[in-house]
């Protein structure tokens, strides 16, 4: 199975120029508040929720990751006629279809989203697939889908074609249409993400018996994918250990519940949820990069975190870069995606490349930002091996930071009377 290289959205919140966002081993997203940052990211798990098997549209909003957002609360409110949303998806050049696209409308007549038309592309980059979407003049047949589709080197043809979310249901007539098929199932259950809120863990959990493969977008089932998986456990307490010196342990309570304790001596009894907000929003975090680190043993292949360094002090947001680019320094890791503010995870992730730890052709930012009509970009950085941004990083990104150190001092060299 090969892992997605990118995704390309054009059309979508402000995002109305095609956007490319490269997935490597790491890719950041920066910028200033209400850039596009989270709109970005969050395409990822609205993705994940279009080629889910139970999806209920191609752009299944009716997740978490939705926020019960319509058709046309997703799309570019700059545009004179309703655009199509577009979706890209680009695998290595290995592989037989390298490149997929859809475009997608909202029916008036028939209130539901429908794939207008979508293609496919080989290797070399050239389009061997293109289907549009044919209403169907016929009133007793017009709740069918029906397509021309033009597949290389064959006639045009018309079929009906139903779809599940974005995966089209099998064509035996058309092979290339098969391969698509194949290629966009290989998307189902791929994403894992979390949102920047993360809810915090029961003081008692009952035991349901269940193991989850996957966590909501508030993490509330890392403790029982935790449970389920010695491996994983064995990797998170391990972190709390050598990172805090904390130790971590989930503790029976029968006959029918748990605890999850981090105890700063191992006989201390601490519930994790009053080890404070830092280590409570820390936790799902590691149990999804544990998952994922084991993506080739069904964890997920690509991790989407909002703002992982959520309540954490600027010396645990070093410690989790490290940990995050220990994961994509790795053989075959998995793409890790985070939207964020954090000038420590910046530095830190700097300085794994300074030190030779960390691949620079394993990280990728990207700096959002929005112009003056409003349209969202996102400015592709690369780094040297230095861990110096090459490209189009902005030099005042965290010039905050200089420029409050310089008031500071000059306040402290200016002095002030005291009061008395």
């Amino acid at each position: 199975m090969l892992t997605l290289d990118s995704l390309s959205v054009a059309n979508y919140r402000a995002f109305a120029d095609p956007t490319p966002l490269e997935l490597r081993p790491l890719t950041l997203l920066y910028g200033r508040n209400s850039a596009g940052k989270s709109a970005l990211l969050r395409a990822l798990p609205l993705i994940g929720d279009s080629v889910a098997e139970g999806a209920s549209s191609p752009l299944d909003l009716s997740g978490d990751a939705g926020r019960g957002s319509s058709f046309h609360d997703l799309t570019w409110k700059g545009a004179k006629e309703d655009p199509y949303l577009r979706l890209s998806f680009s695998w290595p050049p290995s592989s037989a279809l390298s490149r997929i696209e859809y475009g997608l409308d909202f029916s008036r007549e028939r209130r539901i989203t429908l794939v207008k038309e979508f293609s496919a592309s080989d290797r070399a980059g050239s389009r061997v697939l293109h289907a549009t979407h044919a209403p169907e003049p016929d009133e007793a047949r017009a709740n069918e889908l029906h397509y021309d589709i033009v597949d290389a080197g064959q006639p045009e043809q018309r079929i009906r074609l139903d779809f599940v979310g974005l995966v089209p249901e099998l064509c035996p007539e058309i092979q290339r249409l098969k391969a698509l098929r194949e290629r966009m199932l290989e998307l189902r259950g791929a994403i894992q993400w979390l949102s920047a809120l993360r809810r915090p863990p029961a003081r008692l959990t009952p035991d349901q018996g269940s193991k989850p493969k996957r966590m909501s977008g508030s993490g509330e089932e890392a403790a029982s994918i935790l449970r389920s998986n010695p491996d994983i456990d064995a990797e998170v307490t391990r972190f709390y250990k050598e990172r805090f010196g904390r130790s971590f342990a989930i503790v029976e309570v029968p006959p029918k519940h748990y605890r999850i304790l981090l105890r700063p001596d191992p006989t201390m009894d601490v519930d994790l949820i009053d080890a404070g907000e830092g280590m409570m929003q820390l936790f799902p975090v590691l149990v999804a990069a544990a998952m994922a680190r084991r993506h080739e043993s069904g964890g997920p292949s690509i991790l989407a975190i909002e703002e992982p360094e959520s309540q954490l002090h600027p010396d645990a947001q070093r410690e989790l870069a490290e940990h995050l680019c220990e994961i994509a320094a790795g053989p075959n890791p998995p793409r890790i995606v985070l939207e964020t503010h954090s000038y420590p995870l910046l530095l830190s992730v700097q300085l794994e490349i300074a030190r030779g730890r960390l691949p620079r052709e394993r990280v990728l930012a990207y700096w959002v930002h929005q112009l003056e009509d409003h349209r969202s970009r996102a400015e592709r950085v690369t780094f040297d091996d230095q861990g110096r941004p090459e490209g189009n990083w902005p030099p005042d990104v965290f010039a905050d930071h200089r420029e409050l150190a310089r008031e500071l001092m000059k306040a402290q060299l200016k002095g002030k009377p005291r009061v008395s």
